[in-house]
This record gives C-alpha cells, structure tokens and sequence, in this order.
C-alpha cells in the first residue's frame, strides 16, 4: 500500500511508500478521516472505503461542491442512532489541468 501511518501524531514518520498518482482533466479527490470510514451502523458494521468509492464515482459531474454533502447525508443515514466513535472530516479537492 502507498502512504504512510496517521499524520501528525508521531514527530518521525515510521515508513513512507511514495507512489505516483496522475490526473486527468477535472479530477477530483475526495480526502476523509478514518472516522468516515470506520462510522458503524446500529448492527456494528463498518461504513467503509468501498462504500466511499462508490458514492464519489456516481458523483454527477458539475456536482462536486456537493460531494462533501452527498457524503454526509448518506453516512448519517447509514449511521442510524449509532454515534459517533471519532471525528468526522473531508475535503473535496477539483483538480483542473
């Protein structure tokens, strides 16, 4: 895997995987905190990566000032009443070449 471990918690990095990512035209990265993705439900399961991916790919185009939106709409429905077990962050990033 490409990346490294929680930034900003450890004064030295323990390892590093550089990896190279190119971008088309009009990209867009979403960026989220592990509290996105480890969200559980009322039955305990996990909101996941997957579940992240496959919002941001049925994204319209045009409509990623929403993205963060559409994201947090569909996390809380998926939540229920269960809380939340840690912070809860994003960043949409559009990328125009």
């Amino acid at each position: 895997e490409l990346g490294t471990t929680i930034l900003g918690m450890l004064s030295n990095l323990p390892f590093i995987n550089v990896g190279e990512l190119k971008l088309g035209r009009d990209n867009v990265m979403l960026l989220y905190t592990d509290g996105v993705s480890e969200c559980n439900n009322e039955q305990g399961d996990e909101y996941g990566t997957d579940h992240i991916q496959e919002i941001v790919a049925k994204a319209e185009t045009g409509q990623e000032n929403n993205l963060i939106q559409t994201v947090v709409d569909d996390l809380l429905r998926y939540k229920g009443a269960a809380g939340y077990n840690d912070d809860v962050t994003l960043l949409s990033i559009k990328i125009r070449l």
